[in-house]
């Protein structure tokens, strides 16, 4: 049996948006467009994607003449058409349209994490020029190549839908790709021949539930363990009609990344000091307290209090101090990785952005 794990991401991070990000996996039995129109419901937007026919009833202008999504393009895909080209055949037209592409993400890494009308400001100032003397130069050379050659198919997969590929120039929220999906779908991709336990339909749902949690508590900034452990202790007595409570990413009624650290880190300390001759508890009492800090999801001053209980507060002390080490696992992903023909022209314009950030602000 086979199956299909769908990733949609949620994530303002790289334009300063104050909503928490996630990730929801959702199961199908195949790539049929009616799947993706069941999970997304009534939502509507901005839908960043590839070319999947799949999405194009989205797209589609509704009653009221405006459509449920407007489509954002993803310069990752069609950079990866030049790249395997200039891989395979070494096409400088290919190399040419690597070097223009690239010049757009130079850009785009100096105004990562900035306020989206600052993005739009740079890019109207920056990006737009150079966005449209690519559409002029990949119009010329559409006439001069084969046209049934795949320089000629890559060409053609963006000038097809040149409005979707614009439209990061005219709203500071859209990102120049998609790549927050594809990282999203990597572990599922990475653990394909872990996931043949599921063995039927109801066990790839139930995969697809646990993967949400897991990698939505990641970009969360929580310990994904940690967060599971205490998810299950507090869900069988917490009200059924508030469960979205839970979730990971409503930081703010759950442990934070330092406090996941912070009862991680008091957790092996107590149970090495339990092991010692020098702590007064035994093993199991030091267990049951530990327990209790937990399930009232303990914060500095909860922390504080246990210090001083405990007659032992240098050893949490030194315990506390570890919590770092368990903050954010990373900072935001790099929004496309450089071409090797980049790194010299980055530095070059580097200037020209700089100056474009100081009057956008």
């Amino acid at each position: 049996m086979q199956g299909r794990i769908w990733g949609y991401v949620c994530d303002q991070r790289p334009w300063a948006g104050t909503a928490p990000p996630g990730v929801v996996y959702r199961y199908a039995p195949n790539w049929k467009a009616e799947h993706v129109l069941a999970h997304l419901g009534n939502a509507s937007g901005i839908l960043q994607a590839d070319a999947y026919k799949g999405y194009a009833k989205l797209y589609e202008p509704g009653a009221d003449g405006n459509p449920r999504f407007r489509e954002a393009a993803c310069f990752a895909h069609w950079r990866r058409d030049f790249h395997d080209i200039w891989t395979s055949q070494k096409s400088e037209i290919a190399h040419e349209a690597l070097e223009r592409i690239g010049q757009l993400y130079d850009i785009e890494r100096e105004i990562a994490g900035k306020p989206a009308d600052v993005r739009r400001a740079v890019r109207q100032e920056l990006s737009k020029p150079k966005l449209e003397a690519l559409h002029s130069w990949a119009e010329k050379q559409l006439t001069r190549i084969s046209t049934k050659g795949d320089l000629a198919k890559a060409f053609r997969y963006a000038l097809g839908r040149w409005h979707a590929f614009s439209l990061f120039l005219d709203d500071g929220r859209v990102a120049i790709d998609n790549n927050a999906a594809e990282r999203a779908v990597r572990p599922i991709c990475l653990g394909k021949k872990n996931w043949l336990f599921a063995g039927s339909e109801t066990g790839a749902e139930t995969l697809a539930r646990a993967m949400t949690l897991i990698e939505s508590a990641k970009m969360n900034g929580l310990d994904p363990q940690a967060y599971i452990t205490d998810l299950l202790n507090r869900i069988a007595d917490h009200p059924a009609t508030r469960l979205d409570e839970l979730l990971p990413c409503w930081g703010g009624r759950l442990p934070t990344a330092s406090q996941c650290a912070r009862v991680r880190s008091l957790q092996d300390s107590i149970e090495g000091a339990a092991r010692g001759a020098n702590y007064p508890h035994r093993h199991g009492h030091v267990k049951e307290r530990f327990s209790a800090a937990w399930r009232r999801c303990i914060g500095e001053a909860g922390a504080s209090q246990e210090i001083d209980a405990s007659g032992n507060g240098a050893l949490f002390r030194e315990a506390a101090t570890h919590r770092r080490r368990y903050r954010s696992m990373r900072q935001f992903a790099p929004l496309g990785a450089p071409s090797r023909f980049a790194r010299a022209r980055g530095q070059a314009d580097r200037p020209a952005i700089g100056e474009a950030l100081r009057q956008a602000r």
